[in-house]
């Protein structure tokens, strides 16, 4: 494997696309290298992050294991980076429901227990109940992504905004910039220079 050697070299992100196996759409990152240790890609990754948001917590973690790789980064963003409570619950209230919001809706009713209900039945309910509901939405998953657990921005969890999500993107593009990808989940057919996974959580 190419070592990973210190240098004031910036990597920038960016790639390209190609047509992958049986009609798939692969992918080529530009700083992909077939030889280079994943390793030293979490060590480039973890040091051009902070030199970059250097007020942002970032932590870049590798495994190996016997079906290939994975890299997984996690982000600590500022509770300022959110929408404002009073927006969010004014926004989601207001906003006529259609099935790109999802078939189910969660939240915590009064008494802190989790209720999954027909989105379609949420946005039915009176302007009231959507203002009551949305505003115990907003705390619940305040308090818990605070408490270290994690959204995955791979699958687009966002429970609340970010009005300024830099630091997401940031690390987004440059993971893909290392990375190959010509797979076709269609077919079962996996060939991929590692997985990877991006989380974030709230910094208090």
């Amino acid at each position: 494997m190419k070592r990973y050697i210190k240098s004031d070299k910036e990597y920038e992100a960016g790639g390209e696309t190609f047509e992958g196996y049986m009609g798939a759409t692969g992918w080529k990152g530009k700083n992909y290298d077939i030889h280079m240790d994943i390793k030293d890609i979490a060590k480039i990754i973890r040091s051009q992050f902070r030199k970059k948001f250097p007020n942002y917590k970032i932590s870049v973690k590798i495994s190996r294991f016997s079906g290939g790789e994975s890299l997984t980064a996690k982000v600590w963003m500022h509770l300022s980076d959110l929408m404002p409570k009073d927006q969010f619950v004014k926004q989601a209230s207001e906003t006529p429901w259609n099935y790109s919001h999802g078939y189910w809706f969660g939240y915590p009713d009064a008494n802190g227990r989790w209720q999954n209900i027909p989105a379609e039945n949420l946005y039915n309910m009176s302007m009231e109940e959507k203002i009551e509901i949305f505003d115990r939405y907003y705390d619940y998953y305040i308090n818990h992504y605070t408490n270290d657990e994690y959204a995955d921005i791979n699958y687009g969890a966002e429970p609340i905004p970010l009005l300024y999500d830099e630091p997401l993107k940031y690390v987004k593009g440059l993971i893909d910039s290392f990375n190959y990808d010509d797979s076709n989940s269609m077919v079962d057919y996996f060939n991929v220079n590692f997985y990877d996974h991006i989380y974030y959580a709230y910094a208090e």
